[in-house]
């Protein structure tokens, strides 16, 4: 897992290129305490506007991603966890 800073550009390619290539249901952001929420929030509204008219997002009024944050994470959040993951993977394409 890379660290989502604006220190390191890579993430950003790969945010936009996941927002182009992947319906929006079947992606999911593990953060922690080392991601910049501001700086990935920006990025993903970035990517968002800038979506390629090839992109299965491309028509979407609206997009969402799901979230899990990792930091400190009890039986519970391991739960979440496993249940956000396995609705992307079964997500309808």
């Amino acid at each position: 897992m890379q660290e989502l800073s604006q220190a390191n550009s890579g993430c950003v390619f790969e945010i936009h290129e996941m927002f182009n290539v992947v319906r929006l249901s079947r992606i999911v952001f593990a953060v922690d305490g080392t991601t910049d929420q501001t700086f990935m929030r920006r990025t993903m509204q970035q990517a968002w506007r800038e979506l390629k008219d090839r992109s299965p997002n491309y028509r979407l009024p609206a997009g969402q991603v799901s979230l899990v944050e990792l930091s400190g994470m009890s039986a519970a959040g391991f739960h979440n966890l496993l249940y956000v993951l396995c609705s992307a993977a079964t997500a309808k394409v």
